[in-house]
């Protein structure tokens, strides 16, 4: 990162090279000092979900060829797909409500943690590499 900003900051105008460099920003200072996490630790939970997404986006379209009849596919990937952005917004909203407290995020935490592990032993119990008749083509 710092060699980023030394490098933007050479090319920016007297007085912007400071907004250049992460660590020297009132924004960085601000959460540092209200005891929130490094800029550092953002960048690399940003970098760890850009490697997560292939996982995401790339697994539907091979389920769906397996497990879907051709004319089936589309409509199976899709789903699967959009599912993941219906996750999301879910997420959102239950998230949003329930975390208003450190208790709430607690609570929150603990409610992911149980409906994770369900769905992942389900998946574990029933899961089969191939469906028993191949779908018709």
């Amino acid at each position: 990162v710092g060699a980023i900003a030394s490098a933007v900051s050479d090319v920016l105008p007297d007085g912007m090279a400071e907004w250049a460099d992460p660590t020297t920003t009132t924004l960085t200072e601000a959460s540092r000092a209200a005891g929130l996490v490094p800029y550092s630790s953002i960048v690399l939970g940003t970098v760890l979900v850009g490697f997560a997404q292939p996982y995401f986006q790339c697994t539907p379209p091979m389920l769906s060829a397996t497990w879907f009849a051709s004319n089936e596919r589309a409509t199976a990937t899709a789903t699967a797909l959009n599912f993941n952005q219906i996750g999301i917004a879910v997420a959102f909203l239950v998230g949003g409500h329930m975390a208003d407290s450190e208790a709430g995020i607690h609570d929150y935490f603990g409610l992911i943690t149980i409906l994770c592990g369900i769905v992942a032993v389900g998946t574990v119990c029933q899961f089969r590499d191939r469906p028993e008749f191949p779908p018709s083509y």
